[in-house]
């Protein structure tokens, strides 16, 4: 079976429709991750995780920061923890974005993702995927490159559930525009480290 967190968001609700019409055995799980008791009925019968459930920006959470921290370091720690339990393979979605309390926070989670694996035999792979639109209107973000539709990331998704083995951890830098964006900042980090260093 495969479990989808935050399956009423904009992936999450995409995906478990994706994934259903295509017969796979899917569950989806809306609950308040941060309460690992609620969550843990739901991880007994998983083969897989799609981790998408997160706090993402609004007007109150800019105020309230530790919010962030709370649902998604936190929660994703009960993910963690209850797949470690069960031996679910994890799926963990990161994000480009590295700046704000939000990216923050998901650096943090994907962090936390990668030592589970390394030390405690957590089976898992991250996603850091650009941000999206979606193809079929409607788009979260139509400002934003539309080098990685909606349609193109639940494909990936599962892709990733047939293809990747999980015996090693990996992070998918995958999306189009938004992630050679993503590199590109990381390189341009580099020449100016480089360039102090010279003088």
């Amino acid at each position: 079976m495969i479990l989808i967190t935050g399956a009423k968001g904009f992936v999450g609700s995409s995906l478990l429709s994706f994934l259903t019409k295509k017969g796979y055995d899917v569950a989806g799980i809306d609950e308040e991750i941060t309460d690992i008791e609620k969550l843990r009925p739901y991880f007994k019968n998983a083969e897989f995780v799609v981790h998408l459930a997160a706090k993402l920006h609004d007007g109150q959470t800019e105020k309230r920061p530790y919010d962030f921290f709370q649902v998604n370091v936190v929660g994703t720690m009960n993910v963690v923890k209850l797949c470690i339990e069960y031996g679910c393979k994890l799926i963990n979605t990161s994000s480009i974005t590295t700046k704000t309390d939000y990216g923050i926070s998901k650096v943090l989670s994907e962090e936390m993702v990668r030592s589970y694996a390394k030390y405690q035999g957590l089976l898992a792979v991250t996603i850091r995927p650009c941000v999206i639109y979606d193809e079929k209107g409607g788009a979260r973000y139509p400002y934003i490159s539309k080098h990685y539709p909606l349609g193109k990331l639940v494909e990936d998704i599962e892709n990733i559930i047939i293809r990747h083995d999980f015996k090693k951890y990996k992070v998918y830098k995958i999306g189009g525009l938004g992630q050679k964006l993503y590199s590109e900042k990381i390189v341009l980090l580099k020449k100016k480290i480089k360039l102090k260093l010279h003088l």
